[in-house]
């Protein structure tokens, strides 16, 4: 700790223990707000639930691997790390799970508070509200992990575009949308190559190992999946639709198909043409 004369702080000093007592006070805050949230939630929680049984109807059925066939095996195999470690206990497993999340949250809050020198505080309080906006869903559900990687991801663009690649086919191994953020991390003139050297090094190797453990029917049962949905109700494109739903709930339906909640009704086609050609 350097001191001015006088035996005070320096001004340099003084700012970055400010800073670093800002980020943490922040941070805590939130997050204590949140696990409130999920606490109250985690035991009646949908899609814990389905992780857990599912998991746990594979390893009593023998065939493990196959569970959860809408998910990359990736995807399931670390969603099965809390669920081996909690030894057939649910509560245990929505414990370690939810901590498991909170430590990924964490490690990209760390990585953008550190980043504000070059990126300044916008980045990490904005994921630090919009996490904690989101609410128990944040923590109770597999998504933050393929975030988290697309977040490692544009964090390492700029200086080590080969691991950002990488982190893009992981996290397209997790849950597929990150492939998305590919021409995001070619942000400086030269990156492209190491960039494409990066996906498809770390995607072979998934793609590979996915394929010698299961087989190609599980490499390929994610996609099958995702292409018989309909407009699922969470979607930015279901917005007018369950707006309409929530005034005059007779005229449309809400249903589960393909492990996905989505409605129908007037105006659904419509919408389904306009997210598909949007993405």
């Amino acid at each position: 700790m350097r001191l001015a004369p006088g035996g005070c702080l320096s001004r340099g000093e003084s700012r970055r223990l400010g800073d670093v007592a800002l980020g943490i006070g922040f941070w805590v805050v939130t997050r204590l707000l949140l696990l409130v949230l999920t606490t109250r939630e985690w035991a009646g929680g949908q899609d814990l639930v389905y992780y857990f049984e599912s998991l746990s109807a594979g390893q009593v059925s023998g065939a493990f691997l196959d569970a959860m066939p809408e998910y990359p095996l990736p995807a399931m195999l670390t969603i099965a790390i809390p669920f081996a470690l909690a030894g057939g206990s649910f509560g245990a497993f929505a414990a370690l799970f939810v901590g498991m999340m909170v430590a990924l949250d964490a490690a990209l809050s760390f990585a953008l508070w550190r980043a504000r020198g070059r990126l300044g505080w916008g980045p990490f309080l904005v994921w630090g509200v919009l996490v904690t906006a989101l609410g128990s869903i944040s923590y109770l559900r597999f998504d933050l992990v393929p975030t988290v990687l697309a977040g490692a991801a544009l964090l390492l663009a700029a200086a080590r575009p080969s691991w950002s690649g990488a982190a893009v086919a992981l996290g397209a191994a997790m849950k597929l949308w990150p492939a998305a953020l590919l021409p995001a991390v070619v942000v400086r003139r030269g990156s492209l190559r190491p960039a494409l050297f990066g996906v498809a090094v770390a995607g072979a190797a998934l793609v590979a190992a996915t394929v010698a453990a299961a087989g190609v029917d599980r490499l390929l049962s994610p996609l099958s999946h995702q292409t018989s949905r309909g407009l699922q109700i969470e979607s930015v494109w279901a917005t007018p639709l369950m707006l309409a739903h929530s005034r005059s709930p007779g005229m449309y339906e809400v249903r589960l198909i393909s492990e996905a909640m989505e409605i129908d009704g007037p105006g659904a086609g419509l919408l389904r043409l306009a997210a598909s050609g949007a993405m």
